[in-house]
């Protein structure tokens, strides 16, 4: 298992550390995370989640409470215990407190239907307690007790192995994971959708029941969803503006469109 650190040592937020799985999981795990925000500083820490298409399992670790709100109802949401978190079809402002300590998984696209043997469509903003799909009494204990992030990371691996080897995937899921895979190749043109669909051997129609079937969505909408983030972060990392027609965009108002289509509010509202 390769481990990496993206938080620099000196960010002031804390710690995010990830680790990519091994094996026969590498089909369904993104990547194993633990984040940890520091005592110090700031009483609370926030941040968006945009809309996206992968499921998330997260074990909160000191039991420090934490709110999410959705945009756009402005709909609160206070989460304390460990949490299962389906695809997000709109985006949501967090806050944390300061010494949260949180690890998890992010799964690919789909495979959180093979976990939780629900179809996609229903995972759509779903947040439950963990314990209603698992047994993660044990877990959550071995999780709180281990020394180092690496130690987290494998019982976590090894929880998640326990409960896929009854759950193999069709061929239509890995068709998916290709498609997601080919999204940057694809996104700066404007038919998309129908030259991914013809890289894969596959016509349109084809590819749009794989995703509702997997993903729960069309590839159209996880397409927006992934060159909005993409494009988001770009531009407000960058100094020399947005090069738009590299993630797909005519222009500013194109990319101001999806923002309030995705989101429900304009990008300088971020």
């Amino acid at each position: 298992m390769a481990t990496y650190q993206i938080f620099t040592n000196n960010d002031s937020r804390g710690t995010l550390q990830m680790a990519q799985p091994s094996g026969h999981l590498r089909e369904v795990v993104e990547y194993f995370w633990e984040s940890t925000f520091t005592p110090d500083g700031n009483e609370t820490i926030h941040s968006h989640a945009l809309p996206n298409c992968f499921g998330l399992l997260s074990f909160n670790l000191n039991q420090l409470s934490w709110q999410s709100v959705e945009l756009p109802k402005h709909e609160p949401f206070t989460f304390s215990q460990s949490k299962l978190f389906g695809p997000l079809p709109y985006s949501c402002l967090c806050t944390y407190p300061k010494a949260l300590k949180q690890a998890g998984v992010k799964l690919k696209p789909g495979a959180l239907s093979l976990f939780t043997h629900l179809p996609a469509h229903e995972l759509h903003g779903l947040k439950e307690d963990l314990h209603y799909f698992f047994d993660t009494k044990l877990l959550e204990e071995q999780l709180i007790a281990a020394s180092s992030f690496e130690a987290r990371a494998s019982l976590m691996e090894s929880f998640l192995s326990s409960h896929y080897h009854s759950s193999t995937p069709d061929y239509r899921y890995y068709l998916v994971q290709e498609a997601f895979s080919r999204f940057d190749i694809f996104m700066p043109y404007g038919n998309a959708i129908q030259q991914l669909a013809d890289d894969l051997c596959l016509t349109p129609k084809s590819l749009t029941r794989y995703f509702q079937q997997w993903v729960g969505a069309t590839p159209k909408w996880c397409l927006k969803a992934h060159r909005f983030a993409k494009a988001y972060y770009a531009y407000h990392e960058s100094s020399q503006g947005l090069a738009y027609e590299v993630y797909g965009y005519h222009d500013h108002s194109h990319f101001y469109k999806d923002a309030l289509q995705l989101t429900g509010h304009s990008v300088g509202y971020f």
